[in-house]
Order: C-alpha cells, then structure tokens, then sequence
C-alpha cells in the first residue's frame, strides 16, 4: 500500500471521529485548548492502536469482528448519545453533561475505530508496514478531531444550551448511519 493511499484511507477513517468530536465541541460550548489537545490525544491514539491489534489479530478474528462492529459502535454510540440528551433535560444545566473523562473519551473513541480494527486485520494479509500505517491514522485523526472540536466550539457558541441536545442526536444518528451502512450496504 502507498503512502498515498495510506493517507487516504486515514482521512476516511477519521471522518467517524470527526462527527464524534464536533458533537463534543458543540457540548463544551467552549473546551479550552486544553481538552482539545487531550481529546485529539485520545481519538488519536485509539485510532492508531486498533489498526495495530487488528495487524496482529490477523486471520483468528476477521469473520467475528466483522459481524458484530457495527452493532458495538451502534450501542456505544446510541447510548452515550442517549445519555447527554437525558441528562440535558434531568440536571438542566449543560455544563454537567460533557463527556470529558477518560472513561466515556476511550468508549467514544473505540465505538469510532472498530473499522480501523477490521483494516488493521487487512493490513496483516496486504502486508503493510504497520509502523507507518499506524502514525499515519494517528496523525490524520489528531488533525480531524482538533479541527472537529473547534469547529463544534464555535457551532456550540452559537447555538448555546440545545448544544447537548444536538450534539447527542448527532451522536446517535453517527450510530445509526454505521448500522445502516453494515445491515443494507
């Protein structure tokens, strides 16, 4: 695989996490560059690993992460989406639903790269350098979620206290868009 082809694929991966991501920039209102830096850390590092364990998974697992990934990052996604929508209308105050511990950061990050994980199981019969495979879609996916979170900070600003709201039905609808991808396409 080219480096070309490597980066392409990156960015296309990365497009799950930068839904995620703009949903949490519109929830933070205004995450400080701080949590911007730690939340691309983790989308990007998470990214980058499920290749690796897919690399090494090789052949034993393909057929078994391939039927259920769409229903893990279903579930994943729906629920922490359900969750900050529930809490919206519970607490009434936004504040309190941001998904900002490391906890709820690694599940969203994980119900977003179970796919790597499938292209990492790939990787081991293409023979692709895994090395620089993986600092390329940890690098492109640190680029998109910081992007992504700024962007969601500026919408979040601007649509102020339904920011929660939309940002859990975006999560949601990101779960069922994988779904329906996998059950129809």
């Amino acid at each position: 695989m080219e480096i070309v082809e490597l980066f392409l694929l990156a960015f296309g991966l990365s497009m799950d996490v930068f839904a995620i991501v703009l949903a949490n920039g519109i929830i933070f209102h205004y995450p400080k560059w701080r949590r911007v830096i730690k939340m691309a850390l983790v989308f990007g590092a998470t990214q980058a690993a499920m290749p690796a364990l897919g690399w090494l998974a090789g052949r034993l697992v393909a057929e078994y992460i391939q039927v259920v990934d769409h229903w893990i990052a279903f579930v994943l996604l729906c629920g922490i989406g359900s969750r900050i929508i529930y809490n919206t209308f519970k607490e009434g105050k936004s504040d309190i639903n941001c998904p900002d511990t490391i906890g709820m950061l690694v599940l969203m990050a994980i119900a977003t790269s179970i796919d790597a994980l499938a292209v990492g199981i790939t990787f081991a019969f293409l023979n692709v350098h895994i090395i620089t495979a993986v600092i390329i879609i940890g690098m492109i996916t640190f680029i998109v979620a910081a992007a992504g979170l700024l962007l969601g900070r500026y919408l979040g600003f601007v649509f102020s206290r339904r920011a929660n709201v939309i940002g859990g039905l975006l999560l949601i609808s990101l779960g069922f868009k994988i779904m329906i991808e996998h059950v129809f396409i």
